[in-house]
C-alpha cells in the first residue's frame, strides 16, 4: 500500500478539521493517509482542536500567533520535520474538499506521467455552504500562465485557463495543490526560510532547478475555498504575519541566494522557462 502524506499550514482556520475529515472520508484507502499540520493559533484554539484529531494519523506543531512567519515558512517546516518515508506528498490549504477516491486516482494519474515531477494547478472553488453534488460539477483546474516578473523575481500576475490536454507543461507551483513523490518534496526544502509571501515561486524555482518538471492536470482532484473562507482564514489577520518586526530576520530577496545553488538546472534556466510563459501571454 502506497502512503500519502498531506501537508497543511493552518492559520486560525475553523475549517481545518473539516478538511482532514473530508480527505479521509473521500479516500478509497483512508488508512494510507497521514497528515502534517502546523497549527498557527492561540493556545485555547489549539487545545479545542486537538481532541478532534483522535484516531487520525495527524502530526501537529502548535505555533502561537505572534510567532507565525507565514504560510511558506510553515510549509517548509512541515516537510523538513514531519515528512518521513511516505511514498507521496500532497500540499493543500486548510480549507479544501476532495474528490471521491481521490487517493487512487491521483496516484494513478501521477504514475501515468512516467517521470519524477510535480503535479500542480489552481483547484476550482467550493463554497462553505455548498454540497458535494454542487461544487463537484466544477471539475476542471485552472492552469496559471505567468504574466510577468517583479524585480524580486516574484510572479507579477498569472492568467488562468483550462488545460486542453489531460495535463500540460507548467511552471506555476500552486500553493493550494502540489502533489509529488517523497523524493521531489524533500528536494524543495531549505535550511532558512527566505520570504513569507513567495513560497509558490520558491517551490517552482527549486523544482525546476532540481530537474523536476511541473504539470497542470485538467481534471480536479480537490476543491479550494477562495472567496468565502472561514473565520480565521480572513485577510484581516495577515498583518500579524507581514509585520516587519516579525520577519526582520528573513531575507526578502530569496533568489539572490537560490541563484548561487548548484542543481541539475540553473537559476537562469528557470528564468528562461518563466519567460516562455510571459511570451505566450504576449502572443495571445
Amino acid at each position: 500500500m502506497k502512503r500519502i502524506f498531506i501537508s497543511i499550514s493552518s492559520y486560525r482556520d475553523s475549517d481545518l478539521i473539516n478538511t482532514i475529515d473530508d480527505a479521509l472520508m473521500k479516500a478509497a484507502i483512508p488508512e494510507r493517509i497521514g497528515f502534517g499540520v502546523v497549527f498557527q493559533g492561540t493556545r485555547n484554539e489549539f487545545l479545542e482542536f486537538l481532541p478532534k484529531t483522535s484516531n487520525k494519523l495527524v502530526y501537529i506543531k502548535h505555533v502561537e500567533i505572534e510567532d507565525s512567519k507565514g504560510t511558506g515558512w510553515a510549509r517548509n517546516l512541515i516537510t523538513k520535520t514531519m515528512l518521513d518515508d511516505e511514498d507521496y506528498f500532497l500540499q493543500i490549504d486548510s480549507h479544501t474538499r476532495f474528490k471521491e477516491n481521490w487517493d487512487v486516482e491521483l496516484i494513478s494519474f501521477y504514475e501515468s506521467i512516467g517521470e519524477e515531477c510535480m503535479v500542480s494547478a489552481y483547484p476550482p472553488h467550493f463554497g462553505r455552504n455548498e454540497t458535494y453534488e454542487v461544487y463537484s460539477k466544477r471539475n476542471l483546474n485552472n492552469h496559471a500562465i505567468v504574466v510577468g516578473f517583479t524585480e524580486m523575481y516574484s510572479f507579477k500576475d498569472t492568467k488562468g485557463r483550462i488545460p486542453e490536454e489531460d495535463y500540460e507543461d507548467s511552471i506555476t507551483a500552486a500553493g493550494a495543490f502540489q502533489f509529488c513523490s517523497n523524493v521531489v518534496a524533500k528536494s524543495l526544502t531549505f535550511e532558512e526560510y527566505f520570504n513569507p509571501w513567495m513560497d509558490q515561486e520558491i517551490s517552482s524555482c527549486l523544482a525546476y532547478m532540481g530537474g523536476y518538471n511541473i504539470y497542470a492536470p485538467k481534471d480536479a482532484f480537490i476543491w479550494h475555498c477562495y472567496a468565502d473562507n472561514h473565520i480565521g482564514s480572513d485577510e484581516k489577520w495577515r498583518p500579524l504575519i507581514a509585520d516587519d518586526r516579525i520577519i526582520s530576520d528573513f531575507d526578502r530577496y530569496p533568489f539572490e541566494t537560490i541563484k548561487t545553488w548548484k542543481r541539475n538546472r540553473s537559476f537562469e534556466d528557470w528564468k528562461n522557462r518563466v519567460q516562455e510563459d510571459i511570451n505566450l501571454i504576449k502572443d495571445w
